[in-house]
């Protein structure tokens, strides 16, 4: 895998197989398609428990951006409360 341009500081090694998170992901393709069409921006924010994949989401939805032909100005924030 190639250094990301996003430069966040989540694990980008996905190891084992995306499972049971595929309507999420493509909700978040659905929106950066969104984006794009528009010229846009959008915000998401991604809540849940401990444990549900919300770090291996955000991998997902990284990898696929960085596969797409436009350029994408991406921000990322965590919050450990």
């Amino acid at each position: 895998m190639h250094p990301s341009p996003f430069r966040v500081d989540v694990e980008q090694a996905r190891l084992t197989p995306f499972i049971g998170r595929e309507h999420e992901l493509a909700l978040l393709k659905q929106t950066y398609a969104r984006t794009v069409a528009e010229s846009g921006m959008q915000l998401i924010t991604i809540i849940g428990e401990p444990g549900v994949g919300k770090t291996r989401l955000v991998s997902e939805i990284r990898a696929f951006v960085e596969d797409q032909p436009d350029l994408a100005l991406w921000r990322q924030g965590r919050c450990l409360i």
